[in-house]
């Protein structure tokens, strides 16, 4: 699954090949068929298992001691990191979501895997923290589409993200979505 990672960052999901794969891992491509059906198999079982190494940090990483502020804010940076030191996995999850191999009925697996990061978010809400008469999603994908904005502006250069930046991007966020 890694080297599908590998291939998928510098070639696109279109350029993912079986015998590519089976090369690099030094095995037969027979023998690669052995644990997944066909490429779609593999692109499936990749997605999923790179979505549950990503969330695997937010449960690694539970500030519950902090006020709900900090904690979030801690969250946004959390994201922002791993956005910077895992551009394969958020490149590979952002091509597969978009390709045809993406089913309509992944949503509801992805919703279980995501479970624990969202609960952070309907905590705040509960609490009359966050605005509770939006969608818990649309407040993800705010904070989501914002870090993901920054890391792509950091990735090529355009600015270079500072503590300070993202002090102020959060704020930013954080007005946006708090009750």
């Amino acid at each position: 699954m890694d080297t599908s990672l590998e291939i998928v960052y510098s070639k696109g999901l279109a350029g993912l090949k079986m015998s590519e794969i089976a090369n690099k891992v030094q095995i037969s491509p027979s023998n690669l068929y052995i644990y997944f059906k066909n490429k779609e198999d593999l692109v499936v079982s990749t997605f999923f298992e790179t979505i549950r190494g990503l969330v695997k940090h937010f449960e690694d990483y539970t500030p519950d001691h902090l006020i709900f502020k900090k904690r979030v804010f801690e969250v946004y940076k959390l994201l922002i990191q791993i956005k910077i030191n895992k551009r394969r996995e958020f490149s590979f999850i952002n091509q597969f979501l978009q390709s045809p191999y993406f089913k309509r009925e992944y949503v509801q697996e992805i919703d279980i895997i995501t479970r624990n990061v969202f609960d952070i978010f309907k905590a705040g809400q509960k609490n009359m923290i966050l605005k509770d008469h939006v969608e818990v999603k649309l407040i993800f994908a705010l904070v989501d589409g914002t870090t993901t904005k920054l890391v792509d502006l950091h990735n090529t250069g355009k600015i270079k993200l500072t503590d300070k930046m993202t002090e102020d991007s959060f704020a930013l966020v954080w007005d946006a979505i708090r009750q």
